[in-house]
């Protein structure tokens, strides 16, 4: 069964050396409104080569105070190689065991990295970003909105029969990538494909909501809720 593992790791190594692309500017608005402690203690999750931590520095954060993790290793190498002052190192959202609770300040989840993992393994990401996080910091999350993408309900529709004959138990909000390395992936329909998880919003407030997250500000990339894609949320961890 393919994983996005196996895919970041072969046909997606451009996220590997993706240093030098700029944030979006949903993610600026965010960190520059809500990263105002220059000497808190930060950590970014799914880091890949550095896109975002290594611009940290931009807005006044101590790259001593930076920790960074992705669970590619390949990423993390490529990381250090250009920066070696930030405190990148591999782990696994779902599982943070290493590091001490209550340790930061702010937690930086953007590049919707929880629609990458799998499903039963959510729940443990989002209880783990809470353990380490201090009382009252801030998180900022990412994630894929299903409703911001007209043809999620017709792409569910295809491949709703083809999973019963597969005998795919899989919701239909887990779907195929459509691209591989900007290459249209003409196998999404078959069996054992490499999932990416479409949250509704309703879903994600639940979800945040029952982890012990409160929500201060949602946004839409490019400003529109009815067509948007990716959902911003800033949270502070009670």
């Amino acid at each position: 069964m393919a994983s996005n593992l196996e895919i970041y790791k072969t046909k997606e190594k451009h996220w590997g050396t993706n240093q030098n692309v700029a944030l979006r500017k949903e993610e600026a608005y965010l960190i520059g409104k809500y990263l105002t402690n220059k000497d808190a203690k930060v950590l970014e999750a799914g880091c890949g080569g550095g896109r975002i931590t290594l611009k940290l520095k931009d807005f006044g954060i101590d790259e001593q105070e930076i920790d960074a993790f992705d669970y590619n290793d390949q990423f993390i190498k490529n990381a250090r190689e250009f920066n070696n002052n930030i405190n990148f190192f591999v782990a696994d959202a779902s599982d943070l065991s290493d590091l001490p609770s209550r340790k930061y300040d702010y937690l930086i989840y953007l590049a919707q990295i929880l629609c990458f993992l799998p499903k039963e393994k959510l729940g443990q990401a989002l209880s783990e970003a809470h353990r380490v996080g201090k009382e009252g910091s801030t998180v900022l999350f990412s994630f894929l909105r299903y409703e911001g993408r007209w043809y999620n309900a017709l792409l569910g529709a295809i491949l709703r029969p083809l999973r019963f004959i597969y005998g795919e138990k899989k919701s239909l909000q887990e779907l195929p990538w459509l691209k591989h390395s900007g290459k249209i992936n003409w196998k999404f329909y078959t069996k054992d494909q490499a999932t990416v998880y479409w949250f509704k919003e309703k879903e994600i407030m639940h979800l945040l909501s029952e982890y012990g997250f409160k929500i201060d500000e949602i946004i839409y990339n490019n400003g529109n809720k009815k067509t948007g894609t990716v959902m911003f949320v800033s949270c502070e961890i009670g």
